[in-house]
């Protein structure tokens, strides 16, 4: 098969319905126009197949034509543009797409808080997902009754609350914190989407890729944030169906919308949020991973994140965010440290760059390697993934 059948061939994408990364990544695929089959999972198939193929127990994860597997959104996305040249997300600007790809890390990772916490803290949400969860993904005996269902339910929240509010720091003290996290990204970008269709212009980029993520499976359809944009955020609410309908045919024409050399001055706001909260963040990260800590406390704008997992994987993008900027000339590096240093955001960011992560080491992704799982591992970790790349996003639904 040539190169150029191959790239026409449709690949097989694994997920699970409402999970954040597996929506954003079919939005993606679709909006591409690239030939996929998505094929919806249960915690079987994933522990078998899946797992064997990739080493690990995580959706979403596309299987090519080929026969090589593939995980991570962000990095599957970034070889995919490789592959389908028509309709790309990046602007072609170097100092713009450098701002599109933090923002897209900045949404992939810092609204997961207040998403976790919007569906498993508030009890309609909770309710509704332990029963969708248990039906639709554990299966099986699980789902056989009322009281296996009930059972099953319970263990699901007590494994995300654990591993996913408390093991990220979140607490009756921080709650205000990490909910303003989603209302104050509402209103930022309700002001863009009033005036423009997409982030960029009239047509979407990496970064809105980045924010549908959480918007759509989450915010979008779990019952109270699903209120709260509908009366707060109307345009938020129309874009989501806007890009979930949005093809590279339809944008043909279309364009974006950039000054080169700059970063759209209506992500000022988010970017300021960037610098404040998210760049910080992955500074402390990377300084206790370099540390060989496992926990951290990290304070931001007046409150306390106590004893959070450090996580080596926000070490690794932290590393690619430092990449991108460093392949740039130092004219355009010169360009992002104008609009970064005032917000706060380039200290962050630049400092103690010797910080490794390991993460990645052979330089595959987003491919994977076959692993062996053995029986005792599916016993061991049952909703724990394991591998090089994102083990750290297990069952993030």
């Amino acid at each position: 098969m040539t190169a150029a059948m191959m790239s026409n061939a449709p690949l097989n994408i694994y997920v699970f319905h409402r999970s954040y990364f597996c929506g954003k990544m079919l939005a993606y695929l679709r909006y591409k126009e690239i030939p996929h089959t998505p094929i919806y999972q249960s915690l079987a198939y994933v522990g078998g197949k899946i797992a064997r193929n990739t080493g690990l127990r995580q959706l979403p994860v596309i299987e090519l034509a080929d026969g090589r597997w593939m995980n991570d959104t962000t990095p599957m996305m970034e070889w995919l543009e490789t592959q389908h040249e028509r309709s790309p997300v990046l602007s072609g600007d170097p100092v713009t797409d450098f701002f599109v790809r933090l923002l897209e890390d900045y949404a992939d990772e810092w609204l997961w808080r207040p998403a976790i916490l919007s569906r498993w803290q508030n009890k309609v949400d909770r309710q509704l997902y332990m029963s969708m969860f248990v039906k639709e993904f554990l299966g099986g005996i699980w789902a056989s009754s009322a009281v296996a269902t009930r059972i099953a339910g319970h263990l699901v929240h007590r494994h995300q609350r654990q591993k996913f509010l408390q093991g990220d720091g979140m607490t009756k003290h921080n709650r205000e914190h990490v909910w303003a996290i989603y209302t104050n990204t509402l209103d930022r970008l309700e002001a863009i989407f009033r005036e423009q269709p997409y982030l960029l212009g009239d047509k979407p980029c990496f970064a809105d890729f980045g924010f549908f993520g959480s918007m759509f499976w989450h915010f979008g359809n779990d019952p109270t944030p699903n209120r709260i944009m509908q009366e707060r955020a109307p345009a938020v609410y129309e874009w989501v169906a806007r890009l979930w309908n949005m093809t590279a045919t339809k944008a043909a024409d279309k364009t974006f919308s950039i000054a080169p050399g700059e970063a759209p001055p209506k992500w000022h706001l988010l970017l300021k949020d960037v610098c404040e909260a998210y760049l910080p963040y992955l500074h402390r990260n990377a300084l206790a991973f370099r540390d060989g800590v496992t926990r951290f406390d990290y304070d931001v704008q007046g409150y306390t994140y106590p004893n959070v997992h450090v996580s080596p994987y926000r070490v690794w993008y932290r590393e690619r965010l430092q990449q991108h900027l460093y392949r740039l000339s130092p004219e355009q590096q010169g360009q992002v440290r104008q609009i970064l240093e005032p917000l706060g955001g380039w200290a962050a960011l630049t400092g103690d760059s010797n910080i490794t992560s390991g993460w990645d080491e052979e330089g595959i992704a987003p491919f994977c390697k076959p692993a062996h799982i053995s029986l005792a591992w599916h016993f061991k970790a049952p909703f724990v993934g394991s591998n090089h790349i994102r083990s750290t996003r297990a069952w993030r639904t």
